[in-house]
């Protein structure tokens, strides 16, 4: 009779437990478990329960030691072959996605930091291979606006006389202006660092800035993109890839992620893990409804396939089959534990 009942009784809580796990007593199952989370969330503080240790710890496993799949750079491979194909981008303009009401925002920060435009104007005006790209491009602009394609003489042999000098001469005379400019550039003595930082004035620099975006913030990014073709985009994701895989080992990283785990318990870790997540955004609400969406289907899939059935026999069966159980049904004392 007691195996009997014992029977009975774990079928009973099998059966229970099913009518918990599906339909709106999900849903409010979730909700009040989560409430009373983060009830308890307001009372215990980080140092409670975690460690500085163990957070370097899974840093250590996951971000250095983790071999990340092939299949997750190819993902990401193919990730960017979509976005560069999209339909979508062949709609959307530039300033579509980054605002003017943003441009002027980040053009002001960007030309305010005058340490920055001090330091990359001396680097420029120290860099003579700066300089020899520019007399380049310098030189090349001048040469071609003596012949320009766009205009042609009206006379016949002039016609003839221009499109002679455009293919055979003016090729000619940019190798030769070019290896002068190279000779000036070699023989002249090298700066002693004192640049003029007026070379990127704020000013100018902003100048340059609104320029390239009266250039660019109209034009589709299909039209951006194509610059790179999808090869390179997925070269740049390996190489990419190969650079994470050669910091994260260093010193460097290890370093900073100790200081920035350090630093996160100084300010949290007396802190209560309710105020630490609403710090960073996460509430109550936000928590039960992200796992009613996802633990919904989840849990019904498991429920319809008899999967969630068999794993609450398999958890409750030892404890229906124990022999405390098997005294309180036999009406004897139960062994101390």
């Amino acid at each position: 009779m007691p195996a009997v009942l014992e029977e009975q009784l774990l079928d009973a809580h099998v059966r229970y437990e099913l009518s918990q796990w599906g339909g709106d007593a999900l849903s409010q199952r979730i909700i009040a478990h989560t409430a009373a989370l983060f009830a308890w969330f307001d009372e215990v503080k980080l140092d409670d329960v975690c460690t500085r240790a163990q957070v370097e710890g899974v840093i250590e496993r996951y971000a250095v030691d983790f071999r990340v799949g092939g299949g997750l750079t190819e993902l990401w491979g193919e990730f960017t072959r979509i976005v560069h194909t999209s339909p979508t981008s062949a709609r959307v303009r530039v300033d579509q996605v980054l605002s003017d009401h943003l441009y002027e925002d980040f053009a002001e920060k960007l030309a305010s930091l005058e340490g920055v435009r001090r330091a990359v104007s001396q680097w420029m005006g120290q860099s003579s291979a700066i300089e020899l790209v520019g007399a380049r491009m310098v030189v090349g602009d001048v040469l071609s606006s003596m012949f320009p394609a766009a205009r042609h003489p009206t006379r016949p042999a002039l016609r003839q006389v221009h499109a002679r000098l455009r293919t055979r001469w003016l090729p000619r005379l940019e190798q030769h202006a070019e290896r002068f400019v190279e000779r000036v550039f070699a023989a002249r003595p090298k700066r002693d660092g004192a640049v003029s930082t007026r070379v990127l004035d704020r000013g100018s620099f902003r100048t340059v800035l609104d320029d390239i975006w009266a250039t660019m913030s109209t034009r589709r990014l299909s039209s951006v993109f194509a610059a790179i073709c999808q090869n390179d985009l997925e070269d740049f994701v390996v190489l990419g890839y190969e650079f994470w895989l050669r910091f994260r080992k260093s010193e460097y990283f290890r370093s900073t992620s100790r200081e920035l785990v350090d630093h996160f318990f100084c300010r949290y870790g007396q802190a209560s893990l309710a105020l630490l997540l609403e710090d960073i955004g996460v509430t109550q609400e936000m928590v039960a409804h992200e796992l009613n969406t996802f633990l919904t289907p989840l849990l019904n899939h498991a429920l319809e396939g008899g999967s969630l059935e068999r794993q609450l026999r398999a958890s409750f069966e030892p404890f229906y089959r124990s022999e405390p159980i098997a005294c309180l049904l036999a009406g004897r004392a139960v062994p101390a534990l």
